[in-house]
């Protein structure tokens, strides 16, 4: 499996915000209190009007506003729809230029995530099968998406088929298992099922890593990947590429693959779909 420091989406977003604009990304608190549309902030620079059309996004990425109007004298960012609640002292946002989007970074992080279903998992182990009965195919669990091992359950401390903690597991031989990809199921063969016995199986194996929906979720696909990937596509998309942009972009899909080049290689690792 992969190693990650798991930086949460807004990290991941600030990287690739800096990556992109640099110093034009702004990330700073509200000196003053405000109300449901509207923050203030006297560290701001510039006249008025001089974030009109950027967008403001509160700490937590969950509201994310295009600023109406900026007035230099109150130094006040407005909006015109109302946030949930009244913004106050210290509260933490960013501001991105207009031909940058945050929702649209958001899409370029997943889209990098996406990427990577067959090659990153987070791993995952599930006990709930138990062999016995003459049982040679079990329905595959909800949540695992690809297989390494199988084991069998041969002894425990204690009495408890839920402690876990005390019992002992031997892995199946490879050959003694196998997945029928369309119907999710685990299959054993004969002397698999012989081994199994009666005993409970545990499967350990990977869970594709899913889309990030909020600030605060992270994911198991290396920081440097999603952050070169997602700031090649976001220079990519820019709809007037100077020539600066396009060595820029070429510097990012580099680091891309440098990075996808050291995604483990996975070993004995069947896909269940």
């Amino acid at each position: 499996m992969a190693s990650t420091q798991e930086r949460t989406r807004e990290q991941l977003r600030k990287s690739i915000g800096r990556n992109l604009i640099g110093h034009r990304l702004i990330v700073s608190a509200a000196t003053s209190a405000g109300d449901e549309t509207g923050l203030i902030d006297d560290t701001l620079l510039g006249g008025d009007d001089n974030y009109n059309g950027w967008w403001f996004v509160a700490t937590g990425g969950e509201a994310v506003r295009r600023v109406s109007d900026y007035d230099s004298a109150s130094a006040r960012l407005s909006w015109t729809r109302p946030l949930a609640q009244a913004t106050a002292v210290n509260d933490s946002y960013e501001l991105w230029p207009s031909e940058y989007p945050p929702e649209v970074v958001h899409d370029y992080i997943n889209q990098a995530i996406g990427e990577t279903v067959g090659h990153i998992y987070e791993p995952v182990e599930d006990i709930s099968l138990h062999a016995g009965g003459g049982l040679a195919r079990f329905t595959i669990p909800a949540g695992v998406d690809a297989i390494s091992k199988v084991q069998v359950r041969v002894s425990a401390s204690s009495p408890s088929p839920i402690d876990t903690d005390s019992a002992v597991w031997r892995t199946l031989p490879a050959r003694l298992w196998g997945i029928e990809k369309g119907e999710r199921a685990l299959t054993l063969t004969d002397g698999g099922r012989r081994q199994a016995g009666n005993a409970a199986l545990k499967i350990i194996g990977g869970r594709e890593p899913s889309p990030l929906a909020s600030d605060d979720s992270t994911t198991v696909v290396p920081d440097e990947f999603i952050i070169a990937r997602a700031t090649s596509l976001a220079l990519m998309a820019s709809p007037e590429l100077s020539e600066s942009g396009r060595v820029a972009c070429e510097r990012w899909d580099a680091r891309t693959r440098e990075a996808r080049a050291t995604f483990p290689l996975l070993t004995n690792m069947r896909r269940v779909g």
